[in-house]
């Protein structure tokens, strides 16, 4: 998109980009992935590659009411060759509204039994925030929690949403769950006719559903 970032999202091969199926709300409004700025905004510039998403697969399992198995996979026209941002400090952000600048931050996977608290279904999510009120934010969602160095969560629901960022823990996707799916389902990693199978939605460029 044009005007501001929606969603985040994990590169996982130069030519597909793990995120959130809520993220494909956008899809048909003709959906950029940006990689390489440390700013927010950051287009068109040596700073930034932006690459326009030509096809989307959601999770066959993917619930609307409780955004259970809420992963998706972008297709990419082209493959990155952009090497990925800069990490922001770990520390982040104490802001209470989205930053301009890319942010992370060092959170605490938090035990299920406190997780029973916002989470319906602790097979599929995890919770993970901190003890001072940093947390993901609006235009988060999609983006990866990492545990030594291996993606364990895709940002997906956030329990406080009208709440300022960070105020509760976020809910992350557990990736262990959904990975037998991705991994019958070896397109990204270069053999496309198996990425198209039964285990996946497929939505074309307008966002039609053509499973």
């Amino acid at each position: 998109m044009e005007d501001s970032p929606l969603c985040g999202g994990t590169l996982i091969a130069l030519q597909y980009v793990l995120t959130s199926v809520y993220c494909l709300g956008w899809f048909k409004l003709d959906l950029h992935v940006s990689l390489g700025g440390q700013k927010n905004k950051d287009q068109g510039s040596q700073k930034s590659e932006r690459i326009r998403a030509v096809e989307a697969f959601r999770h066959p399992l993917y619930n609307t009411t409780w955004f259970t198995y809420d992963v998706a996979l972008l297709k990419l026209e082209k493959p990155f060759t952009h090497k990925p941002a800069r990490l922001a400090d770990a520390d982040g952000s104490d802001a209470k509204k989205n930053a301009e600048t890319v942010q992370s931050v060092a959170a605490k996977i938090i035990a299920d039994d406190e997780c029973g608290n916002y989470a319906i279904d602790l097979d599929v999510f995890l919770c993970a925030g901190t003890e001072r009120g940093k947390g993901f934010c609006a235009g988060d969602t999609g983006a990866p929690l990492v545990s030594n160095g291996v993606v364990v969560g895709i940002a997906s629901a956030h329990p406080g949403e009208a709440n300022d960022c960070g105020e509760l823990p976020g809910l992350y996707t557990r990736t262990s769950r959904v990975w037998r799916t991705f991994g019958g389902c070896s397109g990204f990693l270069g053999r496309r006719k198996e990425f198209h199978n039964r285990h996946y939605s497929r939505l074309g460029p307008e966002g039609e559903d053509n499973t």
